[in-house]
């Protein structure tokens, strides 16, 4: 035990973290040291995972959030820069995680390279699914079909401004009963761009990002694995993207 980590890692009401402390495992006996001894009295490094399993995470997850769900919130978003929404978490709750934080790569367990979305999901028995996420930035020709969907959809007066840069969810749902065969044609267009150049092959984690009080998932993963070209559809427009909606 690093006796000097601990002493600067200790802050008042919070932990004096920084990135690299999670980019290997050099602290994790510490880091989760602390979380046991002065967070999660539940908690127990002995209990972590040693391969990811959806299940067995989302009991861990559970726990801690009986201990608090106020301080589990914390841990899910703990400020550090690069670090998105559940990915500290993930570190704490796994033996061998560490967090990556490059392009396309948020995490690494047991040898494996994540990418992990923190979203919203509806859960339903025949059509779950999960929203409320970004794709990469570095998806080209997303522009451009941003720029052909509102012209169109202005052109069928679904919306009031051929240059509109916010297209919500309902306003899509119009589009796809007013003109089924157009809204189809953009939706393939939006898979094939978004399949061939973020989703592929990519080991996704994507992690419920709700923290509603009726939500009593927050925190827990909905699906480990890759998404299918066709699972994927359009969400909405917004700040220069378009988000998908992935079925899982």
């Amino acid at each position: 035990m690093d006796v000097n980590f601990i002493k600067r890692a200790t802050g008042v009401g919070s932990f004096n973290f920084n990135i690299n402390d999670f980019k290997t495992d050099k602290y994790k006996t510490e880091i989760q040291h602390l979380y046991q001894n002065h967070v999660f009295k539940s908690f127990n490094p002995r209990d972590v995972l040693t391969r990811l399993d959806k299940q067995e995470y989302n009991r861990l997850v559970t726990k801690l959030k009986r201990d608090s769900r106020d301080q589990y919130m914390k841990l899910h978003q703990l400020p550090l820069q690069g670090v998105g929404p559940g990915e500290a978490a993930l570190f704490l709750l796994t033996k061998t995680g560490v967090v990556l934080g490059g392009a396309g790569v948020d995490i690494r367990i047991d040898s494996v390279n994540y990418e992990v979305k923190a979203c919203k999901y509806v859960p339903d028995t025949n059509n779950t699914m999960v929203y409320d996420f970004r794709v990469g930035r570095t998806v080209s020709g997303l522009t451009n079909l941003i720029t052909d969907i509102t012209k169109y959809m202005y052109d069928i007066k679904i919306i009031t401004s051929a240059t509109q840069t916010g297209v919500g969810n309902s306003l899509f749902k119009q589009f796809k009963i007013k003109d089924p065969e157009g809204y189809h044609k953009f939706e393939k267009q939006y898979q094939k761009l978004v399949f061939n150049q973020y989703f592929g092959n990519k080991q996704l984690i994507f992690i419920q990002n709700n923290n509603a009080p009726s939500r009593t998932d927050f925190g827990e993963i909905i699906k480990i694995g890759t998404v299918k070209q066709d699972e994927v559809t359009i969400d909405r427009i917004t700040q220069g993207t378009i988000k998908p909606i992935v079925r899982i």
